[in-house]
């Protein structure tokens, strides 16, 4: 510690205050090599001189004082009894020192370019957070539209049925009559041979929608056609990972109470529809489906109920009821009312509600930034002056008044000194 010249014991304890100036003579210098611990010198290190007991330093042999106002030796093993307050001395030793407690007042162009920085930096933040939305928006578009491709190329799949083991003698026209009952059809391949000019015993159907073809292949397989049982198996398909995608859309479709009635008289309207069918329960959708003529529909429609359970009652009775001459086909809907765009997406964030939500985005991040740096700093800086983490945490919420209220730090093992 720092010993000093000369100086009255009895103002350095506290026990008398000082004399004013020309009060009276000050006492003669010390001989060399003694001496006593100034208040300067306590300041240094950070310590005011209240912090000492009075009665420890007077028990103490070393540090009566010797003639003429001045101890005989020096003192070293002081006890500090109160708390510590920082002086001009301390400015590099002290907690609030270290984080920027005691830097001087800015002057006016100071604090203007400090302004137009910190404006800066929030532009730049809110460009960066921006940016980032959009980035997130773009590529929110670019899997919704990946998704509607593939839901289209699913329903494209889930209109089509192969049917085998068709009679030689039968014709495209035979098999179109056939299926036609259950939807409108869109294609019917048939593999000829070019030698015996008769087809291969197989075929494809295309329907309009999947209700069409799933209602085929329930109602159709292993009926007899031309003296033969055909068989109608399943969905032909080239594309695997296309049947994940066909399983969701059903999932889907299973949250709605929906039918799906086909071979509907062409002189029969949505309300004789409703007429008939509401009498299983209530109906909250029913709708035909009409082609370029609005007034005339394609034969096919679908109907909403209000429950599961009334639902699979009308699909039980209707199905095959002679209506207006002509044998329904009812089925379950498996598909839902908007199959290809998919589940509904968030909506997109009005331009000033983005610019708004960026702007606070990048306000706390800014404060988390500086809250986070000063404790960095601080505890690195108390690293090298060897005073351990653990110990100056307690201060640090005292050391930063100009700061946002932060959440409670955790305890930090003691860092090496």
């Amino acid at each position: 510690m720092e010993l000093l010249q000369g100086g009255d014991p009895s103002v350095l304890l506290g026990l008398q205050p000082p004399l004013p100036p020309g009060a009276g003579s000050m006492p003669p210098p010390a001989p060399p090599g003694l001496g006593v611990l100034a208040a300067p010198a306590l300041a240094a290190h950070g310590l005011g001189a209240h912090a000492l007991a009075p009665h420890a330093l007077g028990s103490h042999p070393a540090l009566l004082p010797a003639p003429g106002g001045c101890h005989s030796a020096p003192v070293y093993d002081l006890q500090q009894v109160g708390d510590v307050f920082t002086g001009p001395g301390a400015k590099c030793s002290t907690l609030p020192a270290i984080l920027g407690g005691s830097l001087p007042r800015l002057s006016s162009e100071q604090a203007e370019a400090v302004s137009r920085a910190k404006k800066y930096a929030m532009e730049q933040s809110i460009k960066m957070v921006l940016m980032k939305q959009t980035l997130a928006h773009q590529q929110q578009q670019m899997a919704s539209q990946r998704t509607q491709v593939q839901r289209q190329q699913a329903l494209a799949l889930m209109c089509r049925v192969y049917v085998g083991s068709i009679s030689f003698e039968l014709k495209e026209d035979t098999i179109r009559q056939a299926f036609l009952p259950f939807g409108p059809i869109k294609s019917i391949n048939m593999s000829w041979d070019p030698v015996t000019q008769k087809h291969k015993g197989f075929a494809f159907v295309e329907y309009e929608i999947p209700e069409a073809a799933q209602l085929s292949l329930e109602q159709m397989n292993g009926v007899m056609l031309g003296g033969r049982n055909i068989k109608v198996v399943g969905r032909p398909s080239n594309m695997p990972q296309a049947q994940a995608v066909i399983d969701e859309i059903q999932e889907e479709a299973k949250q709605y109470n929906r039918i799906y009635v086909a071979s509907i008289h062409p002189e029969l309207t949505e309300d004789d529809i409703k007429n008939v069918f509401e009498a299983f329960g209530p109906i909250t959708y029913c709708k035909l489906a009409y082609g370029a003529s609005a007034h005339k529909h394609k034969g096919y429609g679908f109907i909403e109920y209000a429950t599961l359970a009334a639902a699979l009652e009308a699909i039980a009775s209707m199905n095959l009821f002679d209506l207006g001459g002509q044998y329904l086909r009812v089925g379950r809907a498996i598909t839902p009312p908007n199959a290809l765009a998919g589940p509904p997406q968030p909506s997109a964030m009005p331009t000033a509600a983005a610019v708004a939500a960026a702007a606070a985005t990048a306000k706390i991040q800014a404060m988390d930034a500086v809250a986070s740096n000063a404790v960095a700093l601080g505890l690195t800086k108390l690293n090298a002056l060897g005073v351990s983490a653990a110990a100056a945490l307690p201060s640090l919420a005292a050391a930063l008044p100009a700061l946002p209220a932060l959440p409670a730090l955790p305890a930090l093992p003691a860092l090496p000194a």
